[in-house]
């Protein structure tokens, strides 16, 4: 299912948990302090910052994240994760959510079976996007579920898109989604794209409310770079490239987008009996069972 890590040593004086909430839910404030008083009781040296901090540098000391808020906190988590290596443990506080891997009164029994190494590493591929301009790099900014390019005004974006240097077609749709497998039961499962299974080394080009019947998803290689332009300059003057949907960039004339596989990944906690299409299953309301 993943790889084998050993992330704590035997004494757990010895590591540190950072504890990541999201400080304007209430039901995460309770469960952060909750979780701060267990940590104390049981000797674990812990960190604990919120997703409104204005630096995250006490996070690269941790060995473990562990994301209390939802997956729009995860998702902040997740970039901290990779940045910094360090594997990340979602906690499901009732709402719905696929990076979750516990719910939180499961928590302290997980973080008792990850002090005893009963877990696996799951790693999930990232995106890196790069802003480029008369072909020099400007920008770049990485995303665990998708890019998304859209209009900031109340029009369509008209975009040419190339997989390696390959043409592919031209899109006139409201927005265009690049996702990762991890991403398409997100943004791109709303707008119409196909779920993947994590495992697969892929990139979805999902289409927002295309203004033609023909222009559907397209899944690429995880190898493939994709190229996004304008069709014509002034497009990308009233355009914005958001990634998780939590960093907004707007973009010139000048620019085009290149967005490819990271180098970099995320390292989630994941136990025995964790199962994606069971989770699937769960999360969507899928009907039915086997016979």
């Amino acid at each position: 299912m993943g790889k084998r890590y050993s992330l704590f040593s035997k004494d757990s004086l010895m590591n540190t948990i950072a504890i990541f909430f999201n400080n304007q839910k209430e039901k995460a404030t309770q469960a952060a302090e909750t979780l701060q008083t267990w940590l104390e009781e049981n000797n674990y040296k812990y960190i604990i910052e919120n997703v409104t901090a204005t630096s995250d540098n006490r996070i690269k000391k941790a060995d473990l994240i562990i994301s209390l808020g939802g997956d729009g906190t995860t998702l902040r988590a997740a970039r901290l994760s990779s940045q910094y290596n360090i594997p990340i443990l979602g906690v499901s506080l009732g709402t719905l959510g696929f990076l979750a891997e516990v719910s939180v009164d499961k928590l302290t029994e997980a973080i008792t079976n990850i002090a005893n190494d009963n877990y696996t590493i799951d790693e999930r591929s990232m995106l890196v996007l790069k802003i480029l301009e008369n072909g020099k790099e400007i920008e770049n900014a990485f995303a665990l579920n998708e890019v998304v390019v859209t209009s900031t005004r109340t029009r369509m974006v008209m975009l040419d898109v190339f997989v390696s240097n390959n043409y592919v077609t031209s899109y006139s749709a409201d927005g265009l989604i690049i996702s990762t497998p991890t991403g398409s039961t997100a943004y791109n499962l709303s707008a119409g794209g196909p779920i993947l299974s994590p495992k697969l080394d892929a990139t979805i080009i999902t289409p927002i409310c295309a203004h033609s019947l023909n222009l559907r998803s397209l899944v690429v290689s995880g190898n493939d770079e994709v190229i996004i332009r304008p069709s014509n300059p002034y497009h990308f003057s009233s355009a914005l490239v958001s990634l998780d949907g939590q960093k907004d960039i707007n973009l010139t004339e000048c620019n085009y987008l290149s967005i490819k596989k990271a180098k970099k990944t995320v390292k989630f906690i994941r136990f025995a009996d964790f199962c994606f299409f069971e989770a699937l299953r769960s999360k969507l309301k899928w009907s039915g069972k086997a016979h």
